[in-house]
């Protein structure tokens, strides 16, 4: 990619066993090895005054900087070890500040486990087992109270080569200055397992570590380029630089699992992201990361017999919503069913079918008056587009979802004998059911709603449920009180929270969801006079919120629109020639797109998975 001078962005260095996220020189969270642990240590530049310049070595997640030309240096990790190298070259010494998170204490290494190898300083310390990786719930003085913890002992070290002076060395933070050497940072489950890595290590050179992850990078974007090519004999190469950045992106975030990670602020594997992220990798012609991703939620299932919200990587997790027998189910069958269309694997199919036959179940035991409610946690639930208020109105996407999924695995399922009748006709009946009442519930004027208010009445509404509580408290269980909002325990009697009036809202969002996922549910004609009416704003003000009345754009709304485009109204060429250069002018400086965009400017979390993988499937749809 592109040099990066402002260093704005940040960028993913990965192998599955060990991740990093770096923005400009600093590496701000570390962890392995697997990818749902907590951040480890954090290895920051001292002196910020000098220009940086960074870029990545194209096909690659090997990265390279230069201080303002006075020293250099370059980030990868080890091909198989869950172990990250900075390897610094000769020139000025580069002062460095390491700083503890969720190790215990940062540990001199004794003289004695340094001799007779090629480090001159180290530290190691322990991450105790039963601190959370992901905390639901925080005190006032930010301390975690609430989440999902490790059940490792994990181990850290820290080992530096080269001309090295220690400044400072403390139990939470140390400084020193280096050249002409490398820093490693091994990640590992225990102690004993943590040194063995370190034997592995201590007489390797940088250099030639760095030449086998060029080889192994190598082979896997040959790989990748080998099924791309066939698709896009004649890519422009502004394209080309785009696949080639998302692709890294989402191999270095995806686990040895094959869960895949929803950014930095997220370790771990969201089965809605990860939906996306199977389309992206499709698309790029990444087939063996697509089935690795797919055998992942297999896997999950079988261990534990449920898939939730988003789950542990390398570790038992559930992030459980409101809701997650809605909208995931159905994107789990989806990426099933899809995989199964492009390469007719029967063997994965037999394989996934409990998984499918799990989610259809799910699905079909809570579906009323033809829909299913919310998740919970979509894109634009979380980031506060469609008030959580509205999670048990009937939701147009997990019904469409589940609709489709019925389309596709049925007909498969009878010809193969994967299901018994019973199961077959109890399905249908819903199939049925969602097809005849869907129009009704959705549409309205043309216009296709993201929800459908009155699902629940009083007497169907749960008294309580998992996730988001309405009063601001955390996450967790919360209750319904008098007036029909969900609080925690100590809000309960509190009744300063209204009901929320009936209202239906059209969201960018979901409205285009049925080309993306080639439903058949809505009329073409509602959804082009949807398109018309999207184009007519854009060339009026050439923005996308997600919804009209806002500023915020979900950061893979561009790619929904524009797949939709394509699908849909292929004739207003100038619309999809100026929603492309704008989706690509808003991509970082490390070629990703971010959760959301607010009047164009980036916010949320960066390096997403979700909406890099939607958004390049989508631009490269253009391209064929």
């Amino acid at each position: 990619m592109n040099a990066d001078k402002n260093c704005d962005s940040v960028h993913s260095i990965g192998n599955g066993k060990v991740c990093a996220y770096i923005r400009g020189a600093d590496i701000f969270d570390i962890f392995g090895p697997y990818y749902s642990t907590p951040p480890l240590v954090q290895l920051l530049l001292c002196d910020t005054s000098e220009a940086l310049t960074i870029k990545r070595l194209e096909g690659s997640a090997v990265w390279e900087y230069s201080l303002n030309g006075f020293c250099s240096w370059s980030d990868f990790t080890a091909p198989e070890d869950p172990v990250f190298y900075r390897k610094i070259g000769e020139g000025k010494k580069i002062p460095w500040k390491l700083h503890r998170l969720a190790v215990e204490a940062l540990i001199p290494i004794p003289v004695t486990l340094l001799e007779g190898t090629r480090f001159t300083e180290g530290w190691c310390g322990s991450v105790p087992a039963g601190t959370f990786f992901y905390s639901t719930k925080r005190d006032r003085d930010g301390r975690p109270l609430q989440g999902y913890p490790i059940t490792d002992r994990l181990f850290v070290i820290i080992a530096v080569s080269g001309d090295c002076e220690v400044h400072s060395s403390g139990r939470d933070e140390v400084s020193f200055s280096m050249s002409g050497g490398d820093i490693i940072i091994i990640c590992e489950s225990g102690e004993e397992e943590g040194w063995e890595i370190f034997e592995k290590t201590k007489s390797k050179k940088a250099d030639d570590i760095k030449v086998k992850t060029m080889v192994n990078w190598q082979d896997f974007t040959q790989r990748r380029l080998s099924v791309f090519n066939k698709h896009f004999p004649n890519m422009n190469r502004d394209y080309e630089q785009a696949a080639d950045d998302i692709a890294v992106l989402l191999k270095t975030q995806q686990d040895q699992s094959g869960g895949i990670l929803a950014g930095c602020n997220y370790h771990l594997a969201y089965v809605r992201d990860n939906y996306g992220c199977f389309r992206g990798l499709i698309a790029l012609g990444c087939l063996e990361e697509a089935k690795t991703l797919i055998m992942y939620y297999i896997k999950v299932h079988e261990n534990y017999g449920k898939v939730s919200t988003a789950q542990g990587m390398g570790i038992r997790a559930f992030h459980v919503h409101e809701h997650d027998f809605a909208e995931n189910t159905g994107y789990l069958v989806l990426m099933v069913m899809e995989y199964f269309g492009l390469t007719g694997d029967t063997t994965m199919l037999k394989i996934s079918a409990p998984l499918i036959r799990w989610a259809l179940s799910l699905q079909r035991n809570h579906l009323q008056n033809g829909m299913l409610p919310f998740s919970g946690d979509e894109t634009y639930i979380a980031g506060g587009i469609l008030p959580r208020s509205h999670i048990q109105d009937g939701s147009m996407e997990a019904t469409l979802l589940y609709h489709r999924g019925l389309e596709l695995y049925l007909p498969v399922a009878k010809s193969m004998g994967l299901e018994d009748e019973q199961f077959l006709r109890s399905q249908e009946e819903a199939m049925n059911e969602i097809a005849e009442t869907f129009e009704k519930n959705f549409v309205e004027n043309g216009i296709l709603y993201c929800n459908k208010p009155g699902l629940y009445d009083e007497k169907s509404a749960p008294p309580r449920r998992p996730g988001v509580m309405e009063c601001g408290h955390g996450f967790g269980v919360s209750y319904r009180n008098k007036k029909g909002r969900y609080v925690c325990i100590e809000c309960l009697d509190n009744n300063d929270l209204e009901p929320v009036p009936p209202k239906q809202v059209m969201l960018l969002s979901t409205a285009f969801i049925p080309y993306w996922v080639n439903s058949s549910l809505v009329p073409s004609s509602i959804l082009r006079n949807m398109l018309k009416i999207v184009c007519a704003e854009w060339y009026k003000t050439g923005k996308l919120p997600s919804r009209p009345d806002g500023d915020m754009t979900v950061g893979y709304d561009y790619g929904l629109t524009l797949y939709a485009l394509e699908e849909g109204l292929p004739e207003e060429s100038r619309a999809i020639e100026s929603i492309v250069k704008a989706m690509i002018s808003v991509r970082d400086s490390a070629g990703a797109w971010v959760e959301y965009y607010r009047s164009g400017v980036p916010s949320g979390t960066p390096c997403r998975p979700w909406e890099s993988a939607v958004n390049i499937a989508a631009l490269l749809g253009t391209a064929k």
